[in-house]
């Protein structure tokens, strides 16, 4: 994103982080950004729209949705990370535009095409849910 890579979430061992961290290539230097909301590991990320997402994982308690809803609550774990503004939003049932799937993965990929975010089941190589591009847009 904007020339740099970007290190968000994982472990240090006892717990699970919602650092985000971001890498220079050019200075050769790492340096920590807006922490997420949440603290996730086994997170999937990608960039869309100038914005780098953040999606399902594991708070360390429990495995984090990826979409869904179960008769009372929508069930959706995301947040964008906006570099212009340097912030963190969570995102939470309706908030994003998306097909309603009933599902709980854990281990997703997310994936970048035409223009749209696509939530990837890794363990069954199925697409499970699309959020639409215009997403998170300010």
């Amino acid at each position: 994103l904007y020339g740099y890579l970007y290190d968000v979430g994982g472990q240090d061992g006892v717990s699970c982080l919602n650092y985000v961290e971001r890498y220079d290539p050019k200075e050769n230097k790492w340096s920590e950004v807006a922490s997420m909301n949440t603290r996730r590991l086994v997170v999937a990320v990608a960039v869309l729209g100038g914005f780098l997402y953040a999606v399902s994982g594991s708070d360390d308690q429990i495995p984090l949705n990826t979409s869904g809803r179960d008769d009372a609550t929508e069930l959706w774990s995301a947040e964008s990370y906006n570099p212009n503004t340097n912030t963190c939003q969570s995102h939470i049932g309706n908030e994003l535009k998306k097909e309603k799937v009933k599902c709980n993965l854990r281990h997703v990929g997310l994936a970048v095409v035409n223009g749209k975010l696509y939530v990837v089941d890794r363990l069954k190589s199925t697409i499970r849910s699309r959020i639409n591009g215009d997403c998170g847009s300010p």
